[in-house]
């Protein structure tokens, strides 16, 4: 007995073949894609060359401007400085020469003498003459003084900026005595501050200092 059997024929398989890539393709796909060439700045004409040239100009003239400015304001504050001191040391020195001219009037050449001090809104100075007080006036050379007292010294009127004060606008010294009287203190000072002092004590011997050390050269009182 034979049997028959009926099979369904068997279907094909069938593969799928893909296209293969060329590959040129592939390795130009690959490739890094090349950067374009750097393009040169462009160059600034004629024109722009010159603004900024005359830019840069102004900025270097404006800078060493503000620096001369600068300078020539501490350099003429230091050469103002510089000339009050010596107005004022200038006018210590003569006031010096006249105290001392008093102590040799009245000491050495046994007079009696008397020194005042003329502090007026037109001058101020230091006049050292004989007889009583106040016999003598003026400044430099328009000192007058009334019969009987003798001008011994004096000083020229003070310059502009030095200003004269003092504990005693009077001072007599005794030949007999050897001794100041009062005793005292005159001053000349500067409008920033600055000073000396010249104190005579009782035998006439005369002292300079500056308050505080602010004259270079003199003792703090």
């Amino acid at each position: 007995m034979s049997f028959a059997l009926n099979r369904a024929p068997r279907r094909g398989f069938h593969r799928r073949i893909e296209p293969r890539p060329n590959s040129e393709a592939s390795d130009a796909s690959n490739a890094p894609t090349a950067l374009p060439p750097p393009v040169a700045p462009e160059e600034p004409s004629g024109n722009h060359r010159a603004m900024r040239g005359r830019g840069m100009a102004l900025w270097e003239s404006l800078i060493v401007l503000l620096l001369a400015v600068l300078l020539g304001t501490a350099a003429s504050v230091n050469l103002l400085d510089f000339l009050a001191l010596k107005r004022l040391q200038a006018a210590s020195g003569e006031w010096s020469r006249v105290l001392a001219s008093a102590r040799h009037w009245a000491f050495a050449q046994q007079t009696n003498a008397r020194l005042e001090l003329h502090n007026e809104p037109s001058s101020s100075c230091l006049v050292l003459h004989t007889g009583p007080r106040g016999a003598c006036r003026g400044c430099g050379s328009e000192v007058s003084c009334a019969p009987g007292a003798q001008l011994l010294a004096s000083t020229q009127p003070l310059p502009p900026g030095v200003q004269p004060s003092g504990t005693s606008s009077s001072l007599a010294w005794s030949a007999r005595e050897r001794t100041v009287t009062p005793t005292g203190t005159l001053r000349l000072a500067t409008a920033d501050g600055r000073s000396i002092h010249h104190v005579v004590n009782l035998v006439g011997r005369v002292r300079l200092c500056s308050p505080d050390g602010l004259v270079w050269g003199m003792a703090p009182c």
